[in-house]
C-alpha cells in the first residue's frame, strides 16, 4: 500500500525496554557476495579483479564486509514515541533516524511526518543508542525539550513532501548519545572518487515495524541495511528526490516498509587502496526515506529526499538559528 512509511498502531507497556538488532546487510545480491569473496583474498587486487569476482557468490558475508556495513550504519537509530497510559507507559515505533552534527549542534535527521504525526503527541522520544538483545535501551528525551527544524508539509501531496526534519538533541543529552553512537558531520563537504576507479553500492537504513517483536514489557526493533538501487530521480519545486528499489528480506512476512521513514540513504564507494591492496570505503549520506510508492512481490520502491534537499535543510537550519 502506498503512503508514508509510518508504522501501525501503538502498544501499551509497563516497562519500557527497547532493543535493536545490529544493522547488517542483506546478502541477496551478487555485489555483496562478490565483495565478501574479494575481502578473503590475501593478494593485492585491482578493481578489475574485483569486478571479475562479481560473477561469484558466497553463502555468508565476511567479518571484514560486516565491519564496513556496521561503520556505514553506525549513525542510524530507531525512533520511539513514549506516552503515558493507564497501565504505565505506551510505546510506539515512530520511524528511523540518522544522528547528525550540523553547525555546532546535534540532531536526529528524519522524516517530518515521524515528528508531526507520531512524536508530537507523545511525552518522550526514545532512540536505540545501544545494540543487541542483551543491551536494552532506556534512553529518552522529553518532547518539550526538543527543537524541531522542518519545512512546512503539503498534506494533500504526501509523495512530494517536503518531508524532512531535524530534531535537536539537548546539550545535556549529547554526551550520553556520543558514548555509544557517533554523529555524522552534515556540514563536511562530501568526498568523491571522481578521478579513481571504484564500485558503488547504495544502502537504505531502516527498521520495518513488521519485522520487530513486541510484548507487554519490551519492544525489539529489527534494524536493516537494505542494499538498494536508484530507479529514478526527480525534482519538484526546489527539492530533489531519489526513488530506490529495495528487496524485502523475508519470504514469510508480508513486505511492508512502515517504520523505515526517516532512514538514511547512503552511497558507498568501494576502491582498492594502492599500497595495501585492501578494499577501502567512502560513504556519503545522500538522502532520507519518507514515502513508499508501491510493493511488487518481494520488493518495494521507496521515495527519498536527495542530496540537494539535504543542503536546503541545512540552509534552512542556519536561517532559523540566525
Amino acid at each position: 500500500m502506498s503512503g508514508d512509511l509510518a508504522p501501525a498502531a501503538n502498544r501499551p507497556y509497563e516497562v519500557i525496554q527497547i532493543e535493536v538488532e545490529d544493522l547488517v546487510h542483506e546478502h541477496h545480491y551478487l555485489l555483496m557476495s562478490a565483495v565478501c569473496n574479494a575481502l578473503y583474498m590475501e593478494t593485492k587486487m585491482t578493481l578489475s579483479d574485483l569486478r571479475a569476482v562479481l560473477k561469484g557468490t558466497t553463502a555468508e558475508p565476511s567479518d571484514e564486509w560486516n565491519a564496513i556495513i556496521r561503520d556505514a550504519t553506525s549513525n542510524a537509530v530507531v525512533i520511539f514515541a513514549i506516552s503515558k497510559s493507564p497501565s504505565g507507559e505506551r510505546i510506539e515505533q515512530a520511524g528511523t533516524g540518522t544522528l547528525v552534527f550540523l553547525d555546532g549542534a546535534y540532531y536526529i535527521l528524519t522524516a517530518a511526518h515521524v515528528w508531526d504525526t507520531v512524536l508530537v503527541r507523545s511525552e518522550k522520544l526514545g532512540i536505540t543508542i545501544r545494540m543487541g538483545r542483551a543491551l536494552p535501551n532506556t534512553f529518552s528525551i522529553e518532547i518539550g525539550a526538543i527543537t524541531v527544524i522542518a519545512f512546512p508539509r503539503q498534506r494533500d501531496c504526501e509523495e512530494w513532501g517536503p518531508d524532512l526534519a531535524l530534531l535537536g538533541i539537548p546539550e545535556l543529552h549529547v554526551g550520553i548519545v556520543e558514548a555509544f553512537r557517533p554523529f555524522h558531520n552534515l556540514s563536511a563537504p562530501p568526498k568523491n572518487l571522481q578521478d579513481s576507479d571504484f564500485l558503488e553500492v547504495w544502502m537504505l537504513c531502516g527498521a520495518p515495524q513488521i519485522l520487530g517483536e513486541f510484548s507487554e514489557t519490551q519492544a525489539h526493533a529489527h534494524g536493516r541495511a537494505f542494499q538498494v538501487r536508484v530507479e529514478s530521480s526527480h525534482h519538484h519545486a526546489e527539492f530533489d528526490y531519489l526513488d530506490v528499489w529495495a528487496h524485502w528480506p523475508s519470504s514469510t512476512t508480508p513486505a511492508r516498509f512502515g517504520g523505515v521513514s526517516g532512514g538514511g540513504l547512503w552511497r558507498l564507494q568501494l576502491y582498492i587502496e594502492p599500497l595495501s591492496g585492501k578494499i577501502g570505503c567512502i560513504r556519503t549520506l545522500e538522502g532520507v526515506a519518507f514515502y513508499q510508492l508501491h510493493i511488487v512481490e518481494d520488493h518495494g520502491v521507496i521515495r527519498c529526499h536527495g542530496p540537494e534537499s539535504l543542503r536546503l535543510l541545512a540552509q534552512h537550519c542556519a536561517e532559523k538559528k540566525a
